[in-house]
């Protein structure tokens, strides 16, 4: 089964840990995926072979937050590890995401995909998530991906920049698509020396993932 190193208690950073890259994995998990769950799981485990270290946290009415696992420790995603269920605390999830990650030193990139906008989340509204996003410093990049939706719309309402923000298709290609990008522009993020992005998604991309169906 999947190790996820998910939220069991205090976290203590090590000072080895100081200089390193994250890649954080936030998936939606509501009832609305159950159609997309094969694809998701293909994705997660896309992501699995990675060499940075990597959370997965998913979302449905409850929140379940994943710890950083480097890549010689996971193992595989399976079937019995992605069920969906409930709403959408897509609010709850980043936020606590994101306070957890904070304790980490080192570049952090932050993808959320999600199939539907907010409508679950009571630790967390989209005021207080926008202020804390807002504030975080150049070593963070939050990219947004969301379907059945203006999804510019609703990642501006948390404080993600237009240029880290796409829309793609709830479909078996359209998800393959939106893995391929997603991989293929992190890992030239994650290697390139600058910190942050403005501008994850290229024009091309965004038209791709648009119009994949």
């Amino acid at each position: 089964m999947f190790t996820s190193g998910f939220l069991s208690g205090q976290v203590f950073v090590s000072p080895l840990q100081m200089k390193q890259s994250f890649v954080h994995l936030i998936v939606d998990r509501s009832e609305s995926m159950l159609s997309a769950r094969e694809k998701v799981i293909e994705l997660v485990n896309k992501f699995q072979a990675i060499k940075y270290d990597l959370s997965i946290s998913f979302f449905g009415s409850k929140v379940h937050v994943g710890l950083p696992v480097p890549f010689k420790e996971r193992k595989p995603f399976e079937a019995v590890d992605y069920i969906p269920e409930g709403a959408t605390a897509l609010y709850s999830a980043v936020y606590t995401t994101l306070l957890l990650a904070k304790r980490q030193k080192g570049k952090h990139l932050v993808i959320i995909l999600c199939d539907g906008p907010e409508n679950a989340s009571l630790e967390c509204s989209g005021y207080l998530l926008k202020d804390f996003i807002e504030r975080l410093d150049d070593s963070w990049t939050i990219v947004y991906v969301g379907a059945n939706q203006d999804a510019w719309e609703e990642a501006a309402k948390i404080g993600i920049r237009n240029g880290n923000t796409s829309i793609y298709r709830h479909t078996p290609k359209g998800l393959d698509n939106a893995t391929r990008i997603l991989i293929k522009n992190m890992e030239e993020f994650m290697d390139a020396p600058v910190s942050s992005t403005a501008y994850f998604f290229s024009s091309a991309d965004i038209d791709s993932l648009k119009h994949t169906t």
